[in-house]
């Protein structure tokens, strides 16, 4: 007789990488050979739902990310000073036209660490207003330029 109540297998062998890695990621890059990422992390061009301006949207990061909504017009360090002025959320953006993401530079009330870059060296965004004038008329492209089709060295 024993002194437990229940009799407990062995526990399974911790499985290879850092021990402070969920084993569900290890399992996901050992099957797909890549990294953990949010299944949407690109930010796409979409109609604002209530006045349908166009808005870049997605996931504002890649860890406890929330839906974004960000008005596509580049600013400068002063654009950006207003912008936090006016207590409007702004949005560091990555990558090429069609496959952006977005990251957080600030947020009202929240006091985020670390050092940025200035808007002059990386892109930066605001949050989209409803309803109000974008803080910037320098639009980023939020499409991919198009392939043009050479017909001449088509075979027939």
């Amino acid at each position: 007789m024993t002194d437990t109540l229940f009799e407990l297998p062995n526990p399974p062998a911790a499985p290879p990488g850092p021990p402070d890695t969920p084993c569900w990621v290890t399992a996901y890059e050992t099957t797909t050979g890549g990294a953990a990422t949010l299944a949407g992390g690109k930010a796409l061009p979409r109609p604002c739902p209530t006045c349908r301006a166009w808005c870049l949207t997605g996931y504002d990061s890649n860890l406890c990310a929330f839906q974004a909504w960000a008005t596509p017009a580049a600013l400068t360090p002063q654009l950006e000073a207003a912008a936090l002025i006016l207590q409007r959320t702004t949005y560091r953006v990555w990558g090429r036209p069609g496959s952006y993401e977005l990251t957080v530079r600030y947020v009202p009330g929240l006091h985020l660490p670390g050092r940025y870059p200035t808007a002059n060296e990386c892109t930066v965004i605001a949050a989209h207003v409803c309803n109000s004038p974008p803080l910037s008329d320098q639009w980023i492209r939020t499409a991919p330029p198009k392939q043009r089709i050479d017909l001449t060295d088509i075979p027939f």
